[in-house]
């Protein structure tokens, strides 16, 4: 019984999925029309990436061009400037998590060399608003845009129009935050620097990275991705395989159960399908609050085809509550281990910028739209 309870308290998503997937199978019964529920190509998409993104960190690509950037810090403002800029850029690339737990410890480390170690949480709390806003920018920034990416259809260009004004305006936020910082003068000096690891494997996982890529744009077919991509990784470092995150693909799979089987039912698809249809950002930003915005964009999606309203609403939706992206949780942690930290402070600095830019972005769409 301790075993389960600690596996629901480490994750409590998927344990809510899988609960939610197996009441709605008591209710439908399993027949053939189970089969089509589940979107293999965004699967193996997400699979392929965790893959190659473990690969590119393995070789300290990320935390060698971030002490370069901080090699060139002059004051306080600027390095907060690189070190939120950091997982804003990088996030579009390789995901907000991973861009959180490769930049995150980075962080503490730089304010302690520093002597800025009381603006750790603030530092920490606006790379965390960075990586949820930075990622929403490209299809595979996040689970939740290579999901609606696929399941909409969009063309690359239809995507970019639809959010890189959202990820602008956010950018000038989180700059305009920076400034607000005392200017002191400084200078980090790394202790032991970070160099290239395993060039001749760099390239190889940029290339793959960029199949991936071709994928998500539909101009590579999904198997072959996935074949080409877990031959090469298992004949170069198969021990990445044990780096991926397969509980975010269990998760997956149990909404993918749980939003098919809903859609079946008459009198939930009304309700929903009003609601979702009429206010597609409304109900993507609230219902990502209570459980996250991948699970809320993968329900949603079974009962509207404003796939532009899901995008910003379940993109934007990562603001606010701890649990509105995962993302968010993992630097959480990563704070938590460092020395001197208080949670109750965190917290606080947390939930008010948090609401803060949620309150204006969703202002912004008013304005925007």
């Amino acid at each position: 019984m301790e075993k389960i309870l600690l596996f629901i308290k480490e994750d409590i998503v998927l344990s809510i999925s899988a609960l939610c997937a197996f009441i709605t199978i008591l209710i439908v019964p399993v027949d053939r029309a189970y089969l089509g529920y589940v979107d293999f190509r965004v699967l193996s998409l997400l699979f392929c990436f965790m893959v190659l993104v473990a690969g590119l960190n393995s070789c300290h690509i990320f935390s060698v061009i971030g002490q370069n950037l901080l090699k060139k810090s002059a004051s306080f403002p600027f390095l907060a400037a690189v070190l939120v800029g950091l997982p804003f850029f990088s996030s579009m690339m390789i995901t907000n998590d991973v861009a959180l737990l490769t930049f995150v410890p980075f962080a503490i480390a730089v304010l302690d060399m520093a002597g800025q170690k009381k603006y750790t949480a603030i530092i920490v709390v606006w790379q965390t608003i960075a990586a949820n806003l930075g990622s929403m920018t490209t299809p595979f920034g996040n689970p939740q845009n290579i999901y609606l990416f696929s399941k909409y259809g969009f063309s690359l260009w239809e995507f970019i129009k639809i959010i890189f004004p959202y990820s602008l305006f956010s950018l000038i936020l989180l700059l305009i935050c920076t400034k607000t910082l005392p200017k002191d003068k400084i200078q980090v000096h790394f202790v032991q620097e970070d160099h290239m690891e395993e060039p001749e494997k760099l390239v190889l996982f940029f290339v793959l990275f960029l199949l991936c890529i071709l994928c998500v744009i539909r101009i590579v077919p999904y198997p072959l991705m996935l074949f080409i991509v877990v031959i090469a990784i298992y004949w170069k470092k198969k021990s990445l395989f044990r780096q991926v995150d397969y509980r975010l693909l269990i998760t997956f799979v149990c909404f993918f159960l749980f939003s098919g089987n809903v859609s079946r039912m008459e009198s939930v698809q009304e309700l929903f399908s009003h609601w979702v249809t009429h206010y597609p950002i409304l109900c993507g930003t609230l219902l990502s609050q209570i459980i996250s915005n991948v699970p809320a964009a993968v329900l949603l999606s079974s009962f509207t085809n404003s796939g532009t309203g899901l995008l910003i609403g379940c993109n934007i939706g990562g603001l606010g509550t701890p649990v509105a992206s995962l993302a968010s949780l993992i630097s959480w942690k990563l704070f938590q281990k460092s020395e001197g930290a208080k949670d109750q402070s965190y917290m606080k600095k947390f939930t008010i910028l948090n609401m803060l830019f949620l309150i204006i972005l969703l202002g912004f769409t008013l304005f925007f739209l």
